[in-house]
């Protein structure tokens, strides 16, 4: 076991980042950036590369060839305070944050790239306003951008031993959560209510973003409740957490809680479902197909009889310091490898729309896809 230290943490940053320069030798680049914004799914370069957070507003991750130390340039004095106080090895800069910090950043690069056209840029298409690139276009000139974004996300898939370690430990927090909302868990409470005392738990522990969700009607579409939703003993309850924890990372855990036994044709999709994790974890070996996983979930269901009709989500999805590592999902034909770290929910669709959902992290072992939380457990009944 890596002791989650700062120490170990900077160390892990510092192999992000040797990985992007040798990228950038590779592609002969003179400078990278990496636009950044604060929202899910937006963010998780910058904690990827510096540790640094951002929280709303957007700013731009840059690294010079040959250097090892990123620049930051935050577009708010807030923000870039933020910064300071997370990062672990950046140079932090802001502009004033009623300013366009694209003239700067243009500058930046111009700097950085040492009289190199040729410019590396991660997530253009989707982390920049059509605005923001024609004045990044338009300040840079004539040079060359070349897209790594698929290199980044290839070393993104491989977790470290470290950051392996990291979801783990994440993954205890989000299963003790879970712990105190199956202990505060009774009719008549509301949902709302619950849900927020396990996100306290999260949240003491040093996690930042993320929030909770019920499913109560039978489908696997979870998704928050109304504040006056009060359950009901009759409820067949989907309680799902999505949480980045204190290093950035995030996990997708989700069960089945119900105040009784559950009634006959809950019990056997459900059973099924527990079997569809355990028997395609199994098959998820390095260099099988992540197809592998929604194959065996589907026939399992349809030996029993089921009609399956699709998948509610995908089975299984890259993550890390965003709740999905890719620009574009694997495929079903890309090939699984080894210390890949996947949000695994097997998501058999059956007619009428009946599923469950139940979800963790899992990492990719030449034995199988093992789960990096202790829950254990897929549904609890509450006497």
């Amino acid at each position: 076991m890596i002791p989650l230290t700062r120490e170990n943490l900077e160390k892990d940053i510092r192999r992000r980042v040797d990985g992007l320069g040798e990228i950038m030798r590779r592609k002969d680049l003179g400078v990278a950036i990496m636009p950044v914004a604060g929202a899910a799914r937006m963010n998780g370069l910058l904690r990827y590369f510096t540790n640094a957070e951002l929280w709303a507003g957007k700013a731009y991750v840059l690294l010079a060839k040959g250097e090892e130390v990123p620049h930051v340039l935050y577009a708010s004095n807030y923000e870039a305070a933020w910064g300071e106080a997370t990062a672990t090895r950046a140079e932090i800069e802001t502009v004033a944050t009623d300013r366009d910090p694209m003239e700067r950043l243009c500058t930046l690069v111009g700097e950085f790239a040492g009289g190199s056209t040729r410019i590396g840029i991660a997530n253009a298409d989707t982390h920049l306003s059509v605005a923001e690139g024609i004045a990044l276009r338009e300040g840079l000139g004539e040079v060359s951008m070349i897209d790594i974004t698929d290199d980044i996300n290839a070393m993104r898939l491989i977790k470290s031993p470290f950051e392996v370690e990291v979801m783990r430990d994440l993954g205890r927090i989000m299963a003790e959560a879970m712990d105190i909302y199956e202990e505060n868990l009774r009719p008549g409470v509301r949902a709302w209510e619950v849900g927020a005392m396990a996100e306290a738990h999260i949240k003491a522990n040093g996690g930042f973003r993320g929030w909770h969700k019920h499913s109560l009607d039978g489908r696997p579409f979870s998704m928050p409740t109304t504040l006056d939703r009060r359950l009901r003993r009759d409820d067949v309850i989907t309680f799902e957490l999505d949480y980045s924890g204190p290093y950035g990372y995030w996990c997708e855990l989700s069960c089945v809680f119900s105040f009784g036994d559950l009634p006959e044709d809950d019990w056997r999709r459900l059973e099924l479902t527990q079997r569809a994790i355990a028997e395609s974890a199994v098959a998820a070996v390095p260099g099988a197909r992540k197809g592998v996983v929604g194959e065996v979930s589907d026939a399992i269901f349809r030996e029993a009889g089921f009609e399956v009709i699709g998948a509610h989500t995908r089975h299984c999805h890259s993550i890390g310091t965003d709740d999905l590592d890719l620009r574009h999902p694997l495929s079903d034909d890309d090939p699984l490898q080894e210390n890949m770290v996947l949000s695994y929910h097997p998501a058999t669709l059956l007619e009428g729309d009946r599923a469950f959902l139940i979800s963790d992290n899992f990492v990719i072992t030449p034995g199988g896809a093992e789960p990096l939380s202790p829950r254990g457990w897929p549904h609890r009944v509450i006497e």
